[in-house]
């Protein structure tokens, strides 16, 4: 008689449940997957019995991103840790909540750069008088912040825009300055002039605008004029620092544009003195003979 012991051993079947990264594979004994799906292998374990695994799989896409900008010039753009101040297109590969790679294409531009980068108008003035400053080149579609520096002279006409009127009611340095905002909301420089208003004795109505003492220093020809807006009587000198006259021109009854050139080479290197005296008082200006 045959006595039979049997054991009967079971099958065995292991579910997997796994997300990949595309461009990544999950094995499965000598099979790589990379797609996602369903996929059943069947293996031999120790005892000789099938084994059976069950792989769900899912590859989660790498994502892409395309972003544009345009930006002032000095400002950035930041991606990631990447920092970008120049037109151009960069490339960074970030990682997403998931670990899956992302990529973003980043297309950088820029607005144009032409501000106003100087201030035109006369940096020497009277006092009591109102002269017109402008932005150069303007720029009609920007913004135009207008400033003197401690205030020492008025802004008043053509805040915000390219020219302004400015009044001089005290003799003083000045720096007139603006800060121009393009149409974009770009912020440029700030751009500086500075001027001179010179002491006007005792006038009230000042009868003489624009005055213009060129090249001061000099070394040697100089050049006077002012606009008489009125017809007064004029004494125009230039004394040295003791008081002597080396030139003198007496107008009567004068009003319009005038003009001289005097030649001081004759005389000795130092300071001198313009004055132009009217009914109403005395406009003086220093000169420098070097």
């Amino acid at each position: 008689m045959v006595s039979l012991n049997l054991i009967i051993n079971q099958s065995h079947v292991h579910n997997i449940s796994q997300t990949i990264c595309e461009g990544d594979s999950f094995s499965v004994g000598n099979n790589n997957y990379t797609q996602t799906g369903i996929y059943t292998d069947l293996f031999t374990n120790l005892i000789g019995c099938d084994s059976t695994v069950i792989l769900d799989l899912i590859v989660l896409p790498r994502s892409s991103v395309v972003f544009t900008d345009t930006i002032c010039n000095g400002d950035s753009v930041q991606v990631g840790n990447s920092v970008y101040y120049l037109a151009g297109t960069y490339s960074d590969t970030l990682s997403t909540v998931n670990g899956c790679d992302s990529v973003i294409s980043t297309s950088i531009f820029n607005f144009p750069n032409n501000f106003s980068y100087q201030i035109s108008g006369i940096d020497t003035v009277s006092q009591y008088t109102t002269h017109p400053y402008q932005a150069i080149p303007s720029n009609p579609n920007s913004l135009y912040t207008w400033g003197v520096v401690n205030n020492t002279a008025t802004i008043v006409n053509g805040q915000s825009t390219n020219q302004v009127d400015v009044e001089f009611n005290a003799p003083s340095n000045h720096n007139l300055y603006f800060v121009e905002v393009s149409e974009f909301g770009c912020v440029g420089d700030t751009v500086y002039l500075h001027i001179y208003s010179e002491y006007v004795n005792s006038v009230n109505q000042l009868s003489i605008t624009d005055l213009l003492v060129y090249p001061n220093p000099t070394d040697g020809i100089i050049s006077i004029e002012f606009n008489s807006n009125q017809k007064d009587n004029y004494r125009v000198s230039i004394v040295n620092v003791i008081g002597e006259r080396v030139f003198f021109e007496k107008l009567n009854n004068y009003k319009g544009n005038y003009k001289r050139v005097v030649n001081l080479s004759p005389y000795s290197k130092s300071i001198y003195f313009l004055e132009i005296e009217t009914e109403n008082g005395i406009i003086n200006k220093k000169l420098i003979l070097q």
